[in-house]
């Protein structure tokens, strides 16, 4: 005996078709997966600098009085703004190049890394 079942309305959706989909898709290859993290690690870095670049600039601009200043030999009064601002310039510059020198030797190891491995596969 012949069940009485509704017909499905065309309009619905496949359940098993994201499975089929999904399998259909290439997987990303290790490179694709690396590159898509370092992309996320870069936006998530540049998301917290800019959050606390703001909290930065609340802070400096909640403490604009004027106090004494020693360097060296030097005293003078300059609002504390400007004392923030220098003491920042000089810490990412310091930051810079810090950061400078572990690029450039990450760099020389690639670029070995890169050579041994041409040379393992000619041989």
């Amino acid at each position: 005996m012949e069940e009485n079942r509704p017909a499905k309305p065309a309009h619905e959706p496949d359940p098993s078709a994201p499975e089929r989909a999904a399998e259909t898709q290439p997987k990303p290859s290790e490179w694709e997966v690396a590159e898509r993290k370092r992309r996320n690690a870069t936006i998530a870095r540049l998301i917290v600098g800019l959050v606390l670049l703001v909290l930065f600039v609340i802070f400096v601009s909640l403490n604009s009085d004027s106090v004494p200043v020693h360097f060296i030999f030097v005293e003078t009064s300059t609002p504390l703004v400007w004392v923030f601002l220098i003491c920042a310039l000089i810490g990412a510059l310091v930051a810079f190049l810090l950061g400078r020198s572990g690029r450039r030797s990450s760099r020389k190891y690639i670029k070995e890394l890169e050579r041994r491995l041409d040379g393992e596969k000619r041989d």
